[in-house]
């Protein structure tokens, strides 16, 4: 037989990192001879590693295509997110911003069919406090043995949860994600318990904030609900009732692009 077309379904998986690579090897080489090969694969660094051309499929249906050159494991699993059954975390039930950002979160599942599989099953308040959101994560994971995902907007939550997840020996079953700093969460990175997480920049956060304020002095702002204003090097903003102007540019982080020199922007 002379195949003109190869399909490999998860060539890899279950293999050591050895064997992977002599896969790999063999993968590519018949590639340069001119066969063609799809490989379909759930592992994000070996389809970058592999692929001239990404197609990313979620829930039946292609979500995203990529060339080579313009692919990132952030940009992978931002079309295909996993889902499952999820729980968000907050301090209380009355800090206005995590009600802000639950709502958000509600309204782009509800509109976006790439995240309709992610069911939220409960919400969790830590206080903010690292050893409540350990327990509260703990006590969930036994009360739900099936949930897949914790999100949380607080930063003390988010790398308690991570540490909760690996300490029963769940990562790889269960993960967390949301807000945090990158001092706090690089071990999780570096031993797969997180994927991926946020965080404003805090160089454009501050730049922003500046910028409005010598407007806002000089006379040149209004600081009033409505006012559109064009912010150098980030673009137009609103400001919002209540004199709140979104700045909506995260910086993601992911192993190998765990500090603020190597995070992937927003977009």
């Amino acid at each position: 037989m002379n195949p003109s077309v190869l399909i490999l379904d998860e060539p890899t998986h279950g293999i050591d990192v050895g064997t992977k690579g002599q896969v790999h090897q063999i993968i590519r080489t018949l590639a340069d001879s001119g066969l063609a090969i799809l490989m379909i694969s759930s592992d994000p660094p070996e389809v970058l590693r592999m692929g001239d051309r990404i197609v990313v499929v979620a829930d039946g249906r292609v979500t995203a295509t990529f060339e080579r050159n313009e692919a990132s494991e952030e940009k992978i699993m931002s079309a295909a997110p996993e889902g499952g059954k999820s729980i968000w975390v907050a301090p209380t039930p009355t800090v206005a911003n995590f009600i802000s950002q639950k709502k958000a979160l509600d309204e782009l599942i509800a509109k976006d069919p790439k995240y309709k599989s992610i069911q939220f099953i409960d919400t969790l308040y830590a206080n903010d406090d690292p050893d409540k959101s350990s327990s509260v994560a703990t006590a969930a994971m036994q009360a739900h043995p099936d949930v897949k995902l914790f999100i949380s907007g607080s930063g003390i939550s988010n790398p308690a949860i991570n540490k909760a997840i690996q300490d029963t020996n769940r990562s790889g079953k269960v993960f967390s994600t949301g807000f945090a700093l990158p001092s706090t969460m690089k071990t999780y990175l570096d031993s797969g318990t997180c994927k991926q997480y946020a965080l404003w920049s805090p160089f454009k956060f501050g730049y922003m904030a500046t910028y409005c304020a010598i407007m806002i002095k000089s006379g040149k702002m209004a600081n009033t609900g409505g006012t559109e204003i064009d912010v150098p090097n980030i673009g137009k903003r609103t400001v919002e009732e209540g004199r709140i102007a979104n700045l909506n540019s995260m910086l993601f982080f992911t192993k190998g692009h765990d500090d603020f020199d190597s995070a992937l922007p927003m977009g």
